[in-house]
């Protein structure tokens, strides 16, 4: 492809494009195409990749036209610049199709039905879909009976259009987005695949894929196999593959147990409104330690408690003895709130405080442009809670009991209306537990040191569980035991008090024998995080 008709990041990014590594393409399609006479369809071939793939495959296999048995569709006019930059000048009537896959139909090529059908859909949320192609995937969905929900991301209805183009037997190999385990409406994608093949199989890749291409996210590979459209049972794990340098997987048991639960959570999105902490824009200057706020005898009615970090031995919540071990600690956990009037109304000690601030500084710094004066920090409001933004082990949630205000290195909570004293002590315990750290774990990004990030969309992804069983004096009862073990530092016994009152809610799924293999599940994703620092 020319370098003049590569595709921004930008462009990229609006049309979920991501191409898939060389070596994952070739460990799918290695899987895939069984024999030289196989037929296979990439619905969305971008960079070639699966196409290369493909083609070496049959090779291998001793076909001797590979490309006669190959066909594909891309929306992007760029691709069909990579596809003859790959394989020069070919024939691509009726087997490379420019149009969008969710309006093509398999008579438009030359083969109707394909023995593999190989690829990695775009990434596009719901919200990003374009008007027509939401009406396509909305018509599409309906005219086949599929129960998706309106939310549903574009590759949702990839796949699930991709069927229409198997063979009774073929096999579908697809890379995947962490939404197909985590997102309501994919249970529904799931349930289909499971009907619709003798096997089906999941597997959640440690590394993340498309690091190069300005994402983070990690992915799932999707292995189905046996086409039938027929009731169908999960399959065994996936087979070891020597071009997938590491991977983690949920084993049946680890998904099954995760799917049981997904299908009785939440998405923390659902029961609250999480916002970025308050913006100084030097929190050196803005957030001060009592020492300072002593010398410089600032008035206790401009000092607002605040949260600049999590507590080492944390609990449930952050409290007033939380606070004072602070102030005791000498640590920065005050923001200075003057009254918002001119500079020179202010009272001497903030006034002379504020002019000592490097002018240059001032002009230069972004956030104070904003502000109608520089030196009154605006959107100083007490959440209902607090959720950690970076972490190593995984995210915390406390409630803030203090009336604290936050950093913006720290998430802010406010409660939805239907959200009660009890469930609000439900979601902290939740966090604690081995489930919600899961999801925590497939929806956030690794950063370097082998940190994991949540930006707000993907906070609002992860699930806690609410179970309404559960009476208000249970939850208190376990709320104050979990408090106490964290706070005395005993975070096992804690995780696992957690996980037995929210799996003991549920006895008809007898969850609570299968947790160990949820745990183990947790343990490999993050030493497979930590362990690339």
């Amino acid at each position: 492809m020319q370098a003049s008709g590569r595709r921004t990041d930008a462009d990229k990014k609006r049309l979920g494009i991501y191409y898939t590594p060389s070596a994952v393409a070739e460990t799918l399609v290695g899987w895939a195409i069984r024999s030289p006479t196989d037929t296979v369809l990439e619905p969305s071939f971008g960079g070639c990749n699966f196409l290369r793939a493909s083609h070496s495959r049959l090779l291998q296999l001793a076909c001797t036209d590979p490309l006669r048995q190959i066909c594909g569709t891309d929306i992007d006019k760029h691709a069909l610049d990579a596809l003859g930059a790959t394989f020069g000048m070919i024939d691509i009537q009726r087997r490379f199709l420019l149009k969008d896959f969710l309006s093509t139909d398999p008579s438009e090529f030359c083969v109707a039905q394909f023995d593999a059908v190989v690829g990695n859909p775009p990434y596009v949320s719901h919200h990003a879909m374009g008007s027509q192609q939401k009406d396509t995937a909305w018509t599409i969905a309906k005219k086949n009976g599929w129960p998706l929900r309106r939310t549903a991301s574009l590759w949702a209805y990839f796949l699930l259009h991709s069927l229409a183009f198997c063979k009774p037997g073929a096999r579908v190999a697809f890379v995947l987005p962490p939404q197909f385990l985590s997102a309501d409406y994919a249970a529904s994608v799931r349930e289909i695949l499971e009907k619709s093949f003798d096997e089906t199989t999941f597997q959640p890749v440690a590394e993340r894929m498309f690091t190069d291409q300005g994402t983070d996210e990690r992915s799932i590979l999707l292995l189905a196999d046996g086409y039938h459209g027929r009731l169908s049972s999960v399959g065994q794990p996936l087979p070891k593959a020597s071009g997938l340098k590491s991977s983690l997987s949920l084993e049946e048991a680890s998904l099954k147990t995760f799917e049981a639960l997904v299908s009785k959570s939440q998405p923390l999105g659902a029961c609250a409104d999480i916002r970025i902490g308050t913006v100084t824009g030097a929190n050196k200057l803005f957030v001060l330690t009592p020492q300072i706020a002593e010398e410089q005898q600032f008035p206790d009615d401009i000092l607002v408690p605040a949260l600049a970090k999590i507590p080492k031995n944390h609990g449930l919540e952050y409290t007033e003895d939380d606070h004072l071990q602070a102030v005791m600690g000498g640590e920065r956990c005050y923001l200075i709130q003057p009254p918002s009037k001119p500079l020179e109304k202010q009272i001497a000690t903030v006034r002379q405080y504020f002019q000592e601030y490097s002018i240059s500084a001032v002009a230069e710094n972004r956030t104070f442009k904003k502000r109608p004066r520089w030196f009154v920090v605006d959107d100083v409001h007490e959440p209902h809670a607090f959720l950690s933004y970076m972490h190593h082990d995984g995210p915390t949630l406390l409630l803030n009991s203090m009336r604290a205000v936050c950093m913006n290195n720290i998430h802010r909570i406010w409660w939805k209306t239907h959200v009660s004293d009890r469930d609000q002590k439900l979601i902290a315990i939740s966090f604690i537990s081995t489930f919600t750290q899961l999801s925590a774990e497939l929806e956030g990004r690794t950063y370097g040191g082998g940190v994991l990030k949540h930006e707000i969309k993907e906070a609002r992804r992860i699930r806690v569980l609410i179970p309404p069983s559960l009476s208000t004096s249970s939850v208190d009862n376990a709320y104050y035991i979990i408090n106490a073990l964290l706070r005395s530092g005993l975070q096992k016994e804690a995780v696992a008090a957690a996980d037995e009152l929210l799996t003991a809610a549920y006895p008809e799924a007898q969850l609570g024998m299968r947790v160990p293999c949820l745990s183990a599940a947790l343990r490999r994703l993050r030493n497979g995080r930590t362990s690339r620092a």
